[in-house]
Protein backbone atom coordinates (compact mmCIF):
# COMPACT_ATOMS: atom_id res chain seq x y z
CA UNK A 1 0.00 0.00 0.00
CA UNK A 2 2.69 2.47 -1.02
CA UNK A 3 2.00 6.15 -1.65
CA UNK A 4 -1.17 6.27 0.44
CA UNK A 5 -2.88 3.15 -0.90
CA UNK A 6 -4.61 4.86 -3.82
CA UNK A 7 -5.79 2.44 -6.49
CA UNK A 8 -5.96 5.05 -9.29
CA UNK A 9 -2.99 6.75 -10.93
CA UNK A 10 -3.60 10.21 -9.51
CA UNK A 11 -1.67 13.43 -9.99
CA UNK A 12 0.58 14.16 -8.20
CA UNK A 13 1.90 10.61 -8.06
CA UNK A 14 4.35 11.16 -5.20
CA UNK A 15 4.76 13.35 -2.13
CA UNK A 16 8.16 14.67 -1.13
CA UNK A 17 7.11 16.31 2.15
CA UNK A 18 4.10 14.50 3.64
CA UNK A 19 1.06 12.46 2.73
CA UNK A 20 -1.89 11.51 4.92
CA UNK A 21 -4.71 9.24 3.76
CA UNK A 22 -7.82 7.45 4.91
CA UNK A 23 -8.76 4.20 3.16
CA UNK A 24 -12.14 2.51 3.68
CA UNK A 25 -13.83 -0.57 2.27
CA UNK A 26 -17.10 -2.37 2.89
CA UNK A 27 -18.60 -5.64 1.72
CA UNK A 28 -21.52 -5.63 -0.72
CA UNK A 29 -21.95 -9.36 -1.34
CA UNK A 30 -19.50 -12.23 -0.75
CA UNK A 31 -16.47 -11.26 -2.92
CA UNK A 32 -17.69 -7.82 -3.97
CA UNK A 33 -16.53 -4.77 -2.04
CA UNK A 34 -16.68 -1.03 -2.57
CA UNK A 35 -13.76 1.14 -1.53
CA UNK A 36 -12.92 4.79 -1.09
CA UNK A 37 -9.66 6.61 -0.46
CA UNK A 38 -9.13 10.26 0.49
CA UNK A 39 -5.90 12.06 1.20
CA UNK A 40 -3.94 15.25 1.56
CA UNK A 41 -0.55 15.61 -0.11
CA UNK A 42 2.19 18.21 0.42
CA UNK A 43 4.75 18.44 -2.37
CA UNK A 44 6.53 21.74 -1.94
CA UNK A 45 6.21 24.95 0.03
CA UNK A 46 3.29 26.27 -2.03
CA UNK A 47 1.93 23.15 -3.76
CA UNK A 48 -0.51 20.85 -1.96
CA UNK A 49 -3.60 18.93 -2.94
CA UNK A 50 -6.63 16.88 -2.01
CA UNK A 51 -6.89 13.45 -3.64
CA UNK A 52 -9.70 10.89 -3.69
CA UNK A 53 -10.76 7.77 -5.53
CA UNK A 54 -13.48 5.14 -5.26
CA UNK A 55 -14.46 1.94 -6.96
CA UNK A 56 -15.24 -1.76 -6.76
CA UNK A 57 -12.93 -4.50 -5.52
CA UNK A 58 -13.31 -8.16 -6.44
CA UNK A 59 -11.60 -10.31 -3.79
CA UNK A 60 -11.06 -13.78 -5.24
CA UNK A 61 -8.49 -14.94 -2.65
CA UNK A 62 -8.56 -12.69 0.42
CA UNK A 63 -5.44 -10.47 0.75
CA UNK A 64 -3.73 -12.37 -2.07
CA UNK A 65 -5.59 -12.06 -5.38
CA UNK A 66 -7.81 -8.99 -5.60
CA UNK A 67 -8.87 -6.98 -8.66
CA UNK A 68 -9.67 -3.28 -8.34
CA UNK A 69 -11.98 -1.41 -10.72
CA UNK A 70 -11.67 2.36 -10.19
CA UNK A 71 -14.95 4.19 -10.86
CA UNK A 72 -14.53 7.83 -9.80
CA UNK A 73 -11.61 9.97 -8.65
CA UNK A 74 -10.40 13.54 -8.77
CA UNK A 75 -9.48 12.74 -12.41
CA UNK A 76 -13.22 12.37 -13.11
CA UNK A 77 -15.34 9.43 -14.24
CA UNK A 78 -12.67 6.75 -14.78
CA UNK A 79 -14.91 4.23 -16.51
CA UNK A 80 -15.05 6.40 -19.65
CA UNK A 81 -11.35 7.38 -19.73
CA UNK A 82 -8.86 5.97 -22.21
CA UNK A 83 -6.18 3.62 -20.94
CA UNK A 84 -2.75 5.24 -20.77
CA UNK A 85 0.61 3.71 -19.98
CA UNK A 86 3.18 5.09 -17.58
CA UNK A 87 6.47 6.34 -18.97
Amino acid sequence: MAEGGFKSQLQPEYANQWLTTLNASTNLYKWFFIYGDVGLVKISIKMHGFLYDSGVRLSLVDDYFEVFFPVYSNLGWEVAQEITTRK
